[in-house]
């Protein structure tokens, strides 16, 4: 291997490493406005409740007057609203996972 093929090498590496921290990026980017979208169900059934009024329940439990809504981190629960009636539970936590992209070391004789 003469250093014209090392060098091309070394750039065909570059480009891919490049190529892979986009990618990255942008499936983050993805990702958060999924999630997003996921959440947004959620939201409208808490401004039902909040026009309309009714019951609350969190995970089963009828809450009593004096809870207030506003205060519930909607990333934490699903909601839903029927009947005058809203249920609030817990989402399943998962572990946290990030991207990582790897780094790649070539190994040149």
């Amino acid at each position: 291997m003469d250093w014209e093929d090392r060098i091309r090498f070394a750039k065909c590496l570059f480009v891919v490493l490049i190529c892979m921290t986009l990618f990255a990026f942008i499936s983050n980017a993805f990702d958060e406005y999924i999630e997003k979208l996921s959440n947004r169900p959620s939201v409208e059934a808490v401004n039902d409740y909040e026009k309309k009024g009714g019951v609350c329940y969190v995970d089963g439990v009828k809450q009593d007057d004096t809870f207030d809504v506003d205060g519930v981190d909607l990333d934490n629960y699903t909601a839903t609203y029927k009947n005058g009636k809203l249920y609030l539970k817990s989402k399943v936590k998962q572990k946290d996972f990030h991207r990582v992209t790897p780094v790649v070391v070539p190994i040149v004789n």
